[in-house]
Formats: structure tokens, C-alpha cells, sequence
């Protein structure tokens, strides 16, 4: 129902038309396969089943609806029906224009009276900091190789409104389909704002999504970095570049041939010179790097403060860091000086003033002073988390607390990392293996053994039974009942699951949301690819 007119199906014609509320009479005839209302939007998304095909390399995908936008104010198709996709989400961010695909897979940008802006663009990427890369020449295409890879081609077609299938399905054709990366053969990049305006002409080999107002771009096989505005910040002189972890996207790390390695900020400073055979992360003010097969460290001014001539290192935790000089591990501070000597067979990462190390006798925990605060009698240990540490004892795992004291006997064949919650799934049985959960008191929250626990997302965790698929909360009460024959985890408040055949979404509650059953390929690419195809935008296939 909108405001002036009713969409209403036609049984005898199997189609859908518009009519007016006042008298009733007929504002649009019967012809639509499918429609969905956007009203936030003031458009209703129209399909007509069409056949149509586009060969990515060697295999072609049939794509069998093609659609349209009516008005809703004015009851009057705005649009052409020509298009395999219109990203709504796009209008939804606040964007004045949205991305469209053709139903020849050409790419253009529609505003939001319906009015194409851009058409017959090889590519238009998603907008990153109000910016969208862009090729007008080329062709879109898909490799089994990563170079110049868009994403996956799986993920590019599962996105679309009309899904795309195998038109032919020998085995190379179904590697590729689901191996296959999305490439764009013969495209030189630039880069649109939300405006449609070209902003960066075209003129790169490859371009990146623009991350931190800075894109990483590619002149041929050599790697630099440009602004919003153009202007080079990193000439492409580079064989290598990406950034670094733990640096919020400020930090560069390039390599020339060799290779070697180096850091760049995304102002364009050289922060250390590329002369490092490896580069590891920034933790606490120090970065581990490699140079002559030997580990050391850098600042953050790249000033190497501890000098390359360990075998091993783990990053710095707590003001400490774990390495290993010759075969035996200690550990130092951030200025390189020997805090805990070298007298271990393995060590990990100070965590509440406790780390693990193993000796001759086992594995135990020392402090910061290099005594031996739990003793070494475990077959292997792990970091303390909240105060509580996993062990194993016996092949068993259990918990124990700072003081050495188990909070949880070795009982179990795993228990896994906890997370953010204080909960941990928890793996018992040998023959007859089942899942549970517990917190960090040791205690098993959950009444009842699964066969599979998934890790709690948005405070739900997937779980199966003999019966089927449900959910439980972080109280290990099981309020989704396992009644689901397949299931994903929530995501953005909602679970994709099937059930007696049919597919869709449930939110927390359980209650199915069936509205969004056809944009559910775009989600399940974040979760679970178990949904095949939309057939004529009714009704889900698995």
C-alpha cells in the first residue's frame, strides 16, 4: 500500500500492477515478476524475468531477472528495466547517487529521482572516505591468480539483486566459480565522489579503496600512494606496499626488490629504510624487525633501539618482550637490557605480571623478577586472560587462577580462547566428542552437550543438537530452540537459517523477517555461503 496507489498481483497473469486507491482504475498493467516497496526511499524496486549472460574469463553466469524503480509519489515507472543490481545500501548511507550494474554487467551511478548520472563504467568500487575507484575502459573478468584481484567473484555476485549462476559446470568451471577473484582486464583506475564528479582521472593500472583519505595506487608493476586530491604522497617506485598492523592505517610499509622492507607514514615521511627482511607489528611502542635472518626492534621515530641479533621474538607485552637468543628464551625490556635470562625452552607474553616459559620440568609461569611463581608441571600453558590461564595436565585441559590454584580440574580435550564475554567453548569426550561453554570460574553454563558451539556474536552463539541448529545466550540458556536444519551467526541482529525447505531470517527472538529474504546473498557472504540462488525473487533455493 502507498500513499495514492496498491500494488496488487494478478493470479491469471502471474504478474504484479499498480492501481489507484481513489477509484481503483489500473495505473500500471500487470507485467512485473517481482516488487519490492522502499518507502524511506519513495521508490518500489520492480523485476522482470529476463535471461541474460556475462562471461567472467571462460565461464559465463546466466543471471535470469532484470529490474527497475517506479515512483511511488506519482505511480510511474522512472526507470528503464535494464539493471542486475541497485545498491540501496548506498542511499541508505546518505549518498546522493547509489552504484547500478546493466544488464550488459556495465557499471553507472543512479540518483535518487531515478536519473542515471553514470553509465558504461567497466567498474565503480564502493565509496571509502566518500571516494569510489573507477574504470571506464577494460572489462570485467575474473582469475584463479590474485594480481589486480577486486575481491572475490563469489562475493561480487552473491551482492547483486539478481544472483548469477554457472551456465556450464565441469570442474573447472565450479573451481572457478568458487575460487575464482574478480579482476577488471584492460581498466585504468581513478577514482568518483558521492557526487559523481571524477576526481582523480583515470590513469593507474590498479587502485586500492582510499583508507585514512589516502589510496594506494599502481603505475604498471611499481606501488605508490595518492591523496583525495591527486597529489602524490609516495612516488610509484615501490614493489611492494600495504599498511601495517596496529597503526591505524597511519603507517605504510613498502618494499623494493630483494625484498626488502620499510615503513612510509601516509604523509609521504620515511619512517625506517628499506633494508628489513621482514616486518612484524607495533606493540607498545616497538616493532619487530628482521635483518640478516636476525630479529631486533624499532621506535616509533624507526630508530632501531634494540639491535638485530635475536633467533626469535614475540612482541612486547607489559613492558617485556619474549626472544630467543641462541636456543634458549628470555626476556627484555624495551631498551634490549636483560631482564629474565636465557634459560628457557619456549616462553609467552606477560599478562596480569605472569608468564609462561618451559624448562627441563614442564611448563610454569615466572614474574616479572624472573622467579618461578607457578611451577613448571604442565605439558603446555597459555597466556593469562582476566586473571585466568588454560593449561594442560595429562592431555586434559583445565583453568587455573594467578596463584597456581585450579579453578577448573583437566577435564576436557580443548578448551578454546575466552572471549570478550568471559566465556570459552569447551571441548570434552573422546570418542563421543561434545561442545559446551564456561565461564572464567570455571563453571560449564550450558545444561546440555552439542555438537557443534559456535563463538557468541552480538550475544548469541550457534549451536547443534541431534535435532538441528539453534541459539543460546551468554547465560547458556538455549532460547532459539534446535529446530534449524542449517544455520549463521547473527549478524547486524539477524540469522540466516532453513528450514522445511525455505530459507530466510530470524532476529533474537526467532520471529522470521522474511522481507529481507532477497537481499539474503549479500549478507551470507559475512557469514555462511550456503544459499545457492533467488529464484525470480520469491523464494530462496539451498
Amino acid at each position: 500500500m502507498l500513499d495514492k496507489f496498491e500494488w496488487f498481483y494478478s493470479p491469471a497473469m502471474d504478474r504484479w500492477g499498480l492501481r489507484k486507491l481513489e477509484d481503483g482504475a489500473i495505473q500500471i498493467e500487470p507485467k512485473f515478476h517481482f516488487i519490492q516497496v522502499e518507502p524511506k526511499l519513495g521508490f518500489t524496486l520492480v523485476g522482470i524475468e529476463k535471461s541474460g549472460k556475462y562471461e567472467f574469463e571462460r565461464s559465463t553466469f546466466r543471471f535470469d531477472m532484470i529490474y527497475g524503480l517506479v515512483n511511488n509519489e506519482v505511480g510511474a515507472l522512472v526507470t528503464e528495466v535494464d539493471f542486475w543490481d541497485i545498491r540501496f545500501d548506498d542511499y541508505y548511507t546518505g549518498y546522493p547517487v547509489a552504484r547500478c550494474i546493466f544488464s550488459n554487467g556495465r557499471h553507472g551511478l543512479i540518483d535518487r529521482i531515478g536519473r542515471i548520472v553514470k553509465r558504461d563504467y567497466a567498474y565503480i568500487g564502493e565509496f571509502h572516505d566518500g571516494l569510489a575507484r573507477i574504470s571506464l575502459q577494460g572489462k570485467l573478468s575474473g582469475s584463479l591468480k590474485e594480481k589486480g584481484s577486486l575481491g572475490k567473484l563469489s562475493d561480487y555476485l552473491a551482492n547483486h539483486l539478481c544472483a548469477g549462476y554457472l551456465v556450464d559446470y565441469t570442474q573447472y568451471d565450479q573451481l572457478f566459480s568458487s575460487d575464482a577473484s574478480l579482476v577488471c582486464d584492460g581498466c585504468q583506475w581513478g577514482y568518483i565522489d558521492t557526487s559523481a564528479s571524477v576526481v582523480i582521472q583515470p590513469q593507474y593500472t590498479y587502485a586500492a579503496d582510499f583508507t585514512n583519505n589516502v589510496g594506494i595506487v599502481a603505475c604498471n608493476e611499481k606501488w605508490g600512494m595518492i591523496d583525495r586530491k591527486g597529489h602524490t604522497l609516495i612516488p610509484c617506485q615501490y614493489d611492494g606496499i600495504g599498511f601495517l598492523e596496529n597503526t591505524n592505517n597511519s603507517i605504510v610499509k613498502v618494499y623494493v626488490q630483494a625484498p626488502k622492507y620499510g615503513l612510509i607514514d601516509t604523509l609521504g615521511q620515511l619512517k625506517v629504510g628499506a633494508v628489513y627482511d621482514e616486518i612484524g607489528s607495533f606493540a607498545e611502542g616497538r616493532l619487530a624487525v628482521k635483518r640478516n635472518g636476525m630479529w631486533g626492534f624499532v621506535n616509533v621515530d624507526g630508530l632501531e633501539v634494540i639491535p638485530c641479533r635475536f633467533r626469535e621474538v614475540m612482541n612486547f607485552s607489559e613492558g617485556l618482550a619474549a626472544v630467543k637468543l641462541g636456543r634458549q628464551w628470555g626476556f627484555i625490556d624495551k631498551q634490549g637490557d636483560v631482564q629474565i635470562k636465557f634459560a628457557y625452552k619456549r616462553a609467552g607474553n606477560f599478562n596480569n605480571g605472569l608468564a609462561w616459559v618451559q624448562n627441563e620440568e614442564g611448563v610454569g609461569y615466572v614474574d616479572r623478577l624472573g622467579a618461578m611463581a607457578i611451577p613448571a608441571r604442565y605439558e603446555k600453558a597459555f597466556d593469562f586472560q582476566g586473571g585466568v590461564a588454560r593449561i594442560v595436565s595429562g592431555g586434559k585441559y583445565g583453568l587455573i587462577d594467578m596463584r597456581g590454584k585450579a579453578i577448573a580440574r583437566p577435564r576436557f580435550t580443548d578448551i578454546r580462547e575466552f572471549d570478550s564475554s568471559g566465556l570459552a567453548v569447551v571441548r570434552f569426550g573422546d570418542k563421543q566428542v561434545t561442545y559446551g561453554v564456561i565461564n572464567r570460574l570455571g563453571q560449564l553454563i550450558t545444561s546440555q552437550g552439542y555438537v557443534v558451539v559456535e563463538p557468541f556474536q552480538e550475544g548469541m552463539a550457534l549451536v547443534k543438537d541431534s535435532k538441528g541448529f539453534g541459539f543460546i545466550d551468554t547465560t547458556g540458556k538455549l532460547v532459539i530452540p534446535c529446530i534449524y536444519s542449517k544455520a549463521a551467526p547473527f549478524y547486524e541482529g539477524r540469522a540466516a537459517v532453513y528450514k522445511d525447505g525455505a530459507c530466510g531470517y530470524i532476529d533474537v527472538k526467532a520471529l522470521w523477517l522474511s522481507h529481507s529474504i532477497f537481499r539474503a546473498a549479500s549478507i551470507l557472504t559475512q557469514t555462511r555461503p550456503w544459499f545457492t540462488k533467488v529464484s525470480s525473487g520469491r523464494a530462496w533455493s539451498a
